[in-house]
């Protein structure tokens, strides 16, 4: 069975239907589409699902600290 990218309405207002529309832009394939926002979601779990505009360098170092 084959994968097959959703629809996404280009006036959504979520935050990963942008970055989705965004990684299209740049014609990146699907599974690394999937992949990154796998990885990206996870982040944000990881910060308690705080909003992406609120999360700075600090979460960032937090993170990757964290992953060893």
């Amino acid at each position: 069975m084959y994968d097959v990218r959703p629809v996404i309405s280009r006036d959504s207002p979520r935050f990963m239907d942008k970055l989705r529309i965004f990684m299209r832009t740049r014609n990146l394939a699907y599974r690394t589409e999937k992949t990154y926002c796998y990885w990206i979601k996870f982040y944000f779990r990881y910060h308690e699902r705080q909003h992406p505009a609120s999360l700075g360098s600090r979460e960032l170092s937090s993170f990757s600290a964290g992953s060893r």
